[in-house]
């Protein structure tokens, strides 16, 4: 599964957000998936568990799409090898 995917997996599974065929990785956190800076905490949560990363939550809330947050998981990721 990519980073894409396991975003969407959390979007849905934990943090029971609807998505549906049409939202890409270019969709904004705010205006297409309605979340908030509140949420987004919880999403940083998740997405340090699942990738087992430890992303500051200042950069995760600054990622305005689900292709910023991709970005940013790759960036730590790729510090980390």
């Amino acid at each position: 599964m990519n980073i894409y995917e396991e975003i969407k997996e959390i979007l849905i599974k934990e943090m029971e957000i609807e998505l549906d065929d049409s939202i890409s990785e270019n969709a904004s956190f705010r205006d297409e998936l309605d979340i908030d800076s509140l949420e987004k905490v919880e999403l940083a949560t998740s997405i340090n568990s699942k990738f087992k990363l430890n992303i500051p939550l200042d950069k995760i809330i600054q990622c305005d799409t689900i292709f910023d947050l991709i970005q940013c998981i790759e960036d730590i990721e790729n510090r980390r090898k």
